[in-house]
């Protein structure tokens, strides 16, 4: 039986909910989006691609046709009332292996819940009572997703869209999460390299997918997702070409800063299929 709160999608059901148009759509933002980054000067290296949150949550709407909630004033970021599911969005950066496949290191990390009022959560973490500090979560999620569930009577599912992001590489992945098995949430094992300042939880994730732990200075619980697991079955690549190039832009002149953003728009007609 299934005691995860949090499972993934296979490929064939995340493409039930993105289909080859929503696809199109998304794939164009993230092209624009890309195109979009800084130029960093001649010899320097590349700066990460950023693509802020409220972007994403706004390619989500347009890709599905669903309707925003606002950008962090509710537990979810979108509903989409024709198909009756509510969802956050997020975006992972990792990294790829020699073989350009995504790598088995972990993702880098988002906040699942924040625990706003300590309660005495340093207390806590200090006598070691780690499962009553998991029973501080249960709720905080359970009021977090109730409430979605509560204001929307016509809500089925609530799900995680994550887009992993790899260099120009980006992944469709996807999580449904199961209310009832928020309960069964439980300790294993303390993070001794740091003092026993983290814990980590059992029962959020398949750990071959990922794993999830609540640290004492943030006050979050995070989870962090193991992107090689994914890549096969689990996900939808749209892969990128990088055009931006290294360019020094002061002092070119006017002549000089005009021909490069001709050049520019001519490059982003090309990207786009223009």
């Amino acid at each position: 039986m299934q005691s995860n709160f949090l499972i993934p999608l296979k490929k064939e059901e995340l493409e039930k909910i993105f289909d080859s148009e929503a696809i199109e759509i998304l794939t164009y933002y993230l092209k624009i989006s890309v195109f979009s980054q800084p130029h960093p000067i001649i010899d320097t290296l590349e700066l990460p691609i950023q693509i802020p949150k409220e972007h994403l949550e706004q390619f989500v709407v347009q890709c599905l046709g669903c309707r925003p909630m606002g950008a962090g004033s509710y537990p979810v970021d979108v509903i989409d009332d024709a198909r009756s599911f509510a969802s956050d969005i997020k975006m992972l950066s990792c990294l790829l292996d020699r073989d350009g496949k995504l790598s088995s290191q972990n993702s880098g990390e988002t906040s699942l819940a924040q625990k706003f009022s300590d309660n005495d959560l340093d207390g806590k973490f200090r006598r070691l009572e780690h499962q009553q500090i998991i029973n501080d979560w249960i709720i905080i999620l359970q009021e977090k997703y109730c409430r979605v569930l509560d204001d929307n009577n016509k809500i089925k599912d609530i799900y995680y869209f994550f887009i992993l992001r790899a260099e120009e590489n980006f992944f469709l992945i996807g999580t449904k999460l199961d209310v009832n098995n928020i309960k069964n949430l439980t300790l294993q094992r303390r993070d001794y390299t740091k003092d026993s300042n983290s814990i980590y939880i059992e029962n959020v994730i398949d750990s071959n997918f990922g794993h999830a732990k609540i640290y004492k200075a943030k006050k979050r619980l995070e989870l962090r997702l193991k992107p090689s697991t994914w890549e096969q079955d689990h996900s939808i690549k749209i892969k990128l070409e990088r055009v931006s190039s290294h360019a020094k832009l002061r002092g070119l002149g006017d002549d000089g800063f005009k021909k490069f953003k001709k050049l520019s728009v001519e490059k982003l007609k090309g990207l786009i299929g223009l």
